[in-house]
């Protein structure tokens, strides 16, 4: 009897939404941060991506959607740590790993305690694997093709 799995897709399930997350929807979010193979003596650990593209060096994050209307859905969006343009960029960077450290920890970003101070100094970018926070999702849509991004959390 021949298996009708890969012939007969009835019993198939629906495909998934690819639709856009609306603009400045707020989620729960899980944190993967992608090893980008980048190594310097400022980030030793392989998580940093140079751009193929200019001098700029982010992480390469995925978030995933954990809970409600877009639950597992993935958004890509990158933490600048350097250009040469702009040390704007980096403070910025450096903003958001501080603002993810926050969320994870329920911490106020006032928060100057022994335990929060702790708290906000990590081994190396590998550590931000995992953590869950609360993150807006924008939609970046400059260019040909809009997408979510995460530019707050």
């Amino acid at each position: 009897m021949k298996n009708q799995k890969w012939t007969n897709f009835n019993d198939a399930e629906d495909q998934m939404s690819y639709a856009l997350i609306p603009h400045k929807t707020i989620a729960k979010v899980r944190i993967l941060v992608k090893r980008g193979g980048y190594v310097t003596d400022e980030w030793p650990d392989g998580y940093a991506t140079k751009s193929k593209s200019s001098d700029s060096v982010y992480l390469a994050c995925e978030f995933i959607v954990i809970g409600g209307e877009y639950d597992n859905r993935k958004v890509w969006s990158n933490i600048g740590l350097y250009s040469a343009a702009s040390d704007k960029y980096a403070s910025i960077g450096r903003s958001t790993i501080k603002a993810i450290l926050n969320s994870a920890n329920n911490l106020h970003p006032e928060d100057k305690s022994p335990q929060a101070v702790e708290v906000r100094n990590i081994k190396d970018f590998g550590d931000l694997n995992d953590f869950e926070v609360v993150a807006e999702i924008t939609i970046d849509d400059k260019g040909k093709n809009p997408k979510n991004e995460i530019k707050t959390i």
